[in-house]
C-alpha cells in the first residue's frame, strides 16, 4: 500500500520490497540506539528520525504518560475553596 501511495506521488522505482527493507533497516537502526542508550558508560547517540520512530515503538507499557511526583501536591484553588468551605 505505502509503495503504491509513493508510486502514486511520482516515485516509480517504489516496490513493496524496498519499502520492507528500509522499514527494516529504519526499525534495527532505532533498537541499535536504543540498546546503546541502556549501556551504562555510553553517551547519547543522536539520529534525526529517532524522535519520529521512538514515538512508534516505546512501549506505552514502560512509558508513562503522567509521572506522579513524591513532593507534596500543591491542591486546587478549587479544592482549597471547597475545604474553606
Amino acid at each position: 500500500m505505502v509503495a503504491q501511495i509513493l508510486r502514486l506521488e511520482g516515485y516509480s522505482s517504489v516496490t513493496w520490497q524496498s519499502c520492507d527493507t528500509k522499514w527494516r533497516n529504519l526499525r534495527h537502526r532505532y533498537k541499535t540506539i536504543v540498546d546503546g542508550h541502556n549501556k551504562t558508560g555510553q553517551g547519547r547517540r543522536k539520529w534525526e528520525y529517532f524522535a519520529l520512530l521512538d514515538e512508534v515503538f516505546a512501549d506505552p507499557a514502560v512509558t508513562p504518560i503522567v509521572v506522579l511526583s513524591s513532593l507534596q501536591p500543591q491542591a486546587s484553588p478549587l479544592i482549597q475553596l471547597v475545604r474553606q468551605g
